[in-house]
């Protein structure tokens, strides 16, 4: 007769000489069980985050985007070890704003919208950041107000200094996850690499038929200075005769610096037509996030005698060193131009950085290496096929938008690097190549095939 499973639950078998180790086993048995189904299953949550994620970034359908987005918010959460510290509570009308940013993200769930705040300030993460705030009283609402003022942000969130990104990790690193591609396990490389392009070939475009100009941007922040939208009058400039300080010591840079607030108008005119300065006007999104602040205060342009080097002084972040080329002729030329550039700069500067993170930005969108590759490449064919030309850039984590200050007939586009967090400076560098390579061969074939067909 079988034992009744509850009843020998309640009174175990004693050891002894008349009940050996053989009526024991079945307990043993049902502890190993038991262990190794809970192994099993958290081995199986784990793989299916993971199938989410990936089918999240694949697929075009929106309940894989959805499932994928939940997963991720959840594994986030369950990896957020900030512990509140004692600080002040948040005023009543920080919270009434707070309550009527996230009523109109609920709102707009139900229509379509990119913002990334919207899809990860979910009610769960909303609650836990709600009364948070940072050493400095950074709160939600700082941070996010852009993304709540203006629902067709893509982004949506900034950070306002390095201590946003322990306390607000919940929303941050979902959002720094999808726009780099990312795991949240991932993390930055712990050294820069610049040398390991010696495979990448030298000419691309030898004849200068596709390359228009080739621009390499590295944005970093200095410490112990807030962003740009925390900053005051007066530390915006203090920090810019900081820069200006130290660029006088560099013997290898020989230039012309324009303070935004006093540069002559034609001057401005030609280099904005050049791409070589910024200014506060055409983006509602940065300047609700306070990234205008006290304009032009601190804001400053340096400019090499050549025009091949330029710095940017308080823009979107605290430094912005950048080098260009017209056409295409050598684009390892210009990377290993910007690498010597900064690395005469890099010691007397102390830049905001972090172990996981890299070089800590306000925008996610540049955190890790702060390198952004632009190429103005002339796209005749593939300029008119818009859902081709995407599946090659998400084949390589690149995006391209139409050039400002062309003639449409040109069709000259920008190529740019979406990712600069988890991959090395090198390797940034060989996904533009491998894609403009290809880009390159696409638009001539069809140009062959057309010169074919007009013979005919």
């Amino acid at each position: 007769m079988k034992q009744d499973l509850h009843t020998v639950a309640q009174n175990p078998p004693k050891m002894g000489a008349n009940n050996g180790v053989e009526n024991a086993l079945p307990y043993l048995n049902c502890d190993l069980m038991k262990k190794a189904e809970q192994k099993l299953l958290c081995h199986l949550k784990i793989a299916l985050k993971f199938v989410l994620l990936t089918l999240g970034q694949m697929s075009n359908f929106c309940l894989f985007y959805y499932l994928a987005d939940i997963a991720l918010t959840r594994w986030v959460m369950s990896i957020d070890t900030y512990k509140p510290t004692a600080t002040e509570p948040l005023d009543q009308e920080i919270l009434k704003k707070l309550d009527n940013g996230f009523r109109r993200l609920t709102w707009a769930r139900r229509q379509f919208s990119q913002s990334l705040l919207k899809r990860f300030l979910v009610k769960s993460v909303f609650h836990t950041l709600k009364h948070r705030q940072t050493s400095g009283n950074i709160n939600l609402y700082d941070i996010a107000k852009s993304g709540f003022e203006h629902l067709d942000s893509k982004i949506g969130v900034f950070a306002h200094n390095e201590e946003c990104y322990k306390v607000f990790k919940p929303i941050l690193h979902p959002v720094i996850c999808t726009i780099h591609q990312a795991t949240p396990l991932a993390s930055h490389p712990k050294e820069s690499n610049w040398s390991d392009i010696e495979h990448l070939e030298v000419e691309l475009d030898p004849e200068g038929k596709y390359i228009d100009k080739i621009t390499m941007t590295v944005s970093k922040n200095i410490t112990p200075y807030p962003f740009v939208p925390s900053m005051t009058k007066s530390q915006f400039e203090s920090l810019e005769r900081e820069i200006r300080g130290t660029m006088k010591t560099m013997t290898t840079l020989t230039g012309v610096y324009y303070s935004l607030g006093s540069i002559p108008k034609d001057v401005k005119l030609i280099l904005g037509r050049e791409d070589l300065i910024f200014d506060n006007a055409g983006d509602k999104f940065l300047e609700t996030a306070g990234v205008f602040n006290h304009w032009p205060a601190g804001r400053g342009v340096f400019l090499t005698h050549m025009k091949d080097v330029f710095i940017w002084i308080n823009q979107l972040e605290h430094f912005t060193l950048g080098v260009t080329q017209k056409g295409g002729a050598n684009i390892k030329n210009v990377f290993h131009r910007l690498f010597q550039t900064l690395q005469s700069i890099n010691d007397s500067l102390r830049w905001s950085q972090d172990d996981f993170w890299g070089l800590v930005t306000m925008s996610p969108a540049l955190i890790g290496s702060g390198l952004k590759i632009y190429v103005y490449v002339k796209l005749p064919y593939l300029g008119q096929e818009e859902s081709f030309r995407q599946d090659l850039l998400d084949q390589y984590g690149l995006e391209c938008v139409k050039a400002k200050h062309t003639l449409s007939d040109n069709r000259i586009f920008v190529l740019s690097n979406r990712r600069t967090f988890g991959l090395t400076e090198s390797e940034i560098l060989s996904s533009v190549h491998r894609c403009l390579k290809e880009m390159i061969t696409i638009e001539q074939k069809f140009k062959d095939s057309a010169a074919k067909e007009r013979e005919a």
